[in-house]
């Protein structure tokens, strides 16, 4: 299992190179050379700083059949001293199996899992109430674990790769489609991810929620501009990310999801 990565040097990248196919779309193809980053920015508006107290992180994600050296991450972060903090890879070995690291990685069997299938999307929510940490698969509650605070200093987090902030080493590039992305800074609780799971166009059950207030960061590709890498925040609260591609790589823009 390899899971930290073998350093690559980046002399050289795009924000995104584009291969559109239509003009409705609904998620990016991520194809072993591209992904999405969220920057840690030094402002109180930071959607980073809810890594700080209770959260909840939600995407929606497939994966597909491949042929690579390392685990494929869905979702990275280091922490100040240059390490992994947290991060969620796939098994090269397994698809019905995902890997889960805070202070150490464990390796977790999910029936039913199939990550060969790039039709089949999976809603991943993650929580922390700042004791426990859950990842939940389709509803379900599939792992926990005790944790800390996260310590991430300055760093971004990525979808679909694991790096760093300067970008002096990427790897653990994911190969699927990736439809949309949410931050909330309380974690929800079953009933709630249930409800999402079921109904992944709807953010809460009822149009007039306080739960909205919660909402600080909302990440879809149906407002994404054709001639633009800017991953725009929905949210109303500033949290642009950016797709962003290894020179040479390009993301497909796809009606999927």
């Amino acid at each position: 299992m390899k899971i930290l990565t073998v350093v690559i040097l980046l002399f050289s990248f795009s924000c995104m190179d584009l291969f559109i196919p239509q003009s409705d779309f609904n998620s990016i193809h991520l194809n072993g050379g591209a992904w999405v980053q969220i920057f840690n920015r030094d402002d109180d508006g930071n959607v980073l700083n809810i890594l700080d107290g209770s959260f909840t992180l939600e995407l929606w994600i497939t994966g597909q059949n491949i042929d690579t050296e390392s685990a494929p991450a869905i979702i990275t972060i280091q922490n100040s001293d240059g390490d992994l903090e947290f991060g969620i890879f796939r098994d090269l070995n397994r698809d019905d199996v995902m890997i889960i690291c805070t202070d150490e990685c464990i390796e977790t069997d999910i029936t039913d899992l199939d990550w060969s299938e790039d039709d089949e999307f999976h809603y991943i929510a993650i929580t922390s109430n700042q004791t426990t940490l859950s990842l939940f698969l389709d509803g379900t509650n599939v792992f926990s674990t005790s944790i800390d605070t996260f310590d991430i200093g300055d760093n971004d987090l990525f979808i679909g790769a694991y790096g760093n902030k300067s970008l002096s080493f990427l790897d653990n590039f994911w190969f699927g489609y990736l439809t949309e992305l949410r931050m909330w800074n309380t974690d929800l609780n079953s009933s709630t991810i249930s409800f999402h799971s079921d109904n992944p166009e709807k953010l809460t059950e009822e149009t007039e929620s306080d739960l909205l207030d919660n909402l600080k960061g909302l990440w879809r590709f149906n407002l994404l501009e054709t001639d633009s890498y800017e991953f725009i925040d929905e949210s109303g609260n500033g949290n642009d990310g950016e797709i962003r591609t290894l020179q040479g790589y390009e993301v497909e823009l796809s009606e999927k999801g």
